[in-house]
């Protein structure tokens, strides 16, 4: 029925599928209780640039006291 009103109007919306992004690596960090200003948020983005970005991330991380076990999960959830 559905797609029959949509084969009518010649509209359907697809959802994009969910990815990881700087955005994830930043609401991880928040939830964590660290505050997400323009370090952080110049680490996260950093985690969508593959294996070299993952450690340009984390090292940034732990530079303004990130601790290790949140720095690994926040970059994780930043790669792209």
């Amino acid at each position: 029925m559905i797609l029959a009103a949509c084969a009518l109007t010649g509209s359907l919306t697809v959802a994009a599928p969910a990815h990881a992004d700087s955005g994830s690596c930043q609401r991880y960090m928040a939830s964590q209780g660290y505050v997400v200003g323009p370090k952080v948020k110049d680490a996260c983005t950093h985690a969508e640039s593959g294996d070299a970005g993952q450690a340009v991330c984390k090292k940034r991380l732990y530079e303004i006291g990130v601790k290790k076990t949140h720095a690994t999960m926040a970059c994780n959830l930043g790669r792209g």
